[in-house]
């Protein structure tokens, strides 16, 4: 898994919606797995020539034009992602994908038949009923097929195993039994992981509808709801400390101020932001 060592942006709880709409949708379209597919597939297209763009078209307009189309398809359909799962947060991942695929299936062919009709002689363009169903049936396969594997993903993480016995070479009347059960509460959380999600649970970070979980051996993506991770972690020596992030006490190196910004300081190098309305908790309990 990948090591996260970067300083996490701050994020007040009552962000408005726009602004987390726009967060979220610049940090998906700059992922470098966005950039790298929309670049690729452009060049793809260009060169293979579907549809009979390779015979009639030459190569610097098929880079244009494919590119439009990819990169166009990219900018609609990430922005009604974002805007879907913000927006029906509380629904499940299918009925965000639904709303999202429907909408973009609609604006998406207003937008290539225009552009086909200014493009090309309309002798040669499809019938817009054709057009409309391959784009209703491209959408319909990537959002199926996102949800079939976000939902084959959660069974197969979501079972809790049992919390590890206690063996008799464990002393039998620990210095401190809350460490004891922070230990064991981690020890099932962590099992989830895999085997190399090493023993140290150091932070967690919400991400779309996945939970990226910091350890001392990286970051590792489990899919499951932050509220429900926050509930299996209650009893564990650590609290949400802002709307997207969870971090163990234990793990916390020091405190960052600048100006009325308070963050605190991880064992992996991370500043993990807290939000105002969490900052009198974390007074009360000494650690800021």
């Amino acid at each position: 898994m990948m090591n996260d060592s970067h300083q996490t942006q701050p994020e007040d709880d009552q962000a408005p919606f726009m602004a987390r709409l726009l967060a979220e949708y610049r940090r998906r379209m700059l992922h470098p797995i966005n950039l790298s597919a929309c670049f690729c597939g452009s060049m793809l297209f260009a060169f293979i020539g579907p549809y009979g763009t390779y015979a009639q078209d030459p190569l610097l307009f098929r880079i244009l034009f494919w590119s439009l189309i990819v990169w166009s398809s990219s900018f609609l359909a990430t922005f009604l992602g974002v805007w879907a799962g913000i927006k029906y947060d509380k629904q499940p991942f299918w009925f965000q994908s639904a709303v999202g695929a429907t909408l973009f299936s609609i604006l998406y062919f207003a937008f290539i038949w225009n552009l086909l009709r200014s493009t090309y002689d309309h002798s040669i363009i499809p019938h817009p009923l054709e057009l409309f169903l391959v784009i209703i049936s491209i959408s319909t396969f990537v959002y199926i097929g996102m949800w079939v594997f976000a939902v084959m993903l959660e069974q197969q993480i979501r079972p809790l195993p049992e919390p590890p016995t206690q063996t008799n070479d464990r002393p039998t009347s620990p210095a401190n039994p809350i460490e004891i059960q922070t230990e064991f509460c981690h020890a099932a959380f962590l099992a989830r992981l895999g085997p190399n999600a090493g023993t140290r649970l150091i932070r967690l970070a919400m991400s779309d509808h996945y939970i990226e979980a910091h350890t001392e051996t990286g970051m590792h993506l489990m899919y499951l709801r932050f509220a429900d991770a926050i509930e299996e972690l209650k009893s564990a020596n650590g609290a949400q400390v802002h709307r997207s992030h969870w971090v163990c006490f234990g793990e916390i190196a020091s405190v960052a101020k600048t100006g009325a910004k308070v963050g605190l300081v991880m064992s992996d190098g991370a500043t993990v932001p807290i939000s105002r309305s969490r900052k009198k908790d974390l007074q009360s309990r000494g650690l800021i």
